[in-house]
Formats: C-alpha cells, structure tokens, sequence
C-alpha cells in the first residue's frame, strides 16, 4: 500500500505541493546541463524544511527525491529545458 493511499484524501498532493513550491524556483534557474539542474532540484528537496503534514514523520530525503521525479513524471518539473 503506498501512502498517498492510506491517508485521508489529499494529504498526499498536498505534500507533493509543498515539495514543488520549494523546489520550483531552483529548477527555474539557469543550468549548463539536465542533469546538473536535476542533481540541484534533488538537493534542494533533501534539505528543505517541510509544513505541516500528516505524513512529515515518515517522509526520509529519498521520499523526496521520489516526490521530484513524480512531479517531472507529471510535467509539473522539467529536467531538460527545450532550447529556445
């Protein structure tokens, strides 16, 4: 069973929520690779402070590492910018 399906509804896009808000402005900026943009995003998911949460006493840094790679999944993270 996974956690988003063991918890009241919503709690878990409400985590994945505060994960995006504190990652997106470091995914924004300006990378000379994918991959270095994606290692930033990673880190900065693994050390930010997260809000209230049902589920904050048993989300580990790789949870958060997971939630990233689900939101690029999602569209809503982008690893590698189109070039304009």
């Amino acid at each position: 069973m996974f956690a988003r399906d063991s918890v009241p509804e919503g709690t878990f896009e409400s985590l994945q929520s505060d994960v995006y808000s504190g990652v997106s402005e470091v995914e924004e900026d300006d990378f000379p690779t994918g991959y270095a943009r994606m290692k930033a995003v990673l880190a900065a998911a693994r050390d930010m402070p997260l809000g209230p949460n049902v589920l904050i006493n048993y989300v580990k840094p790789e949870d958060r590492k997971g939630i990233c790679h689900q939101l690029a999944n999602e569209d809503r993270l982008t690893w590698v910018q189109e070039e304009q």
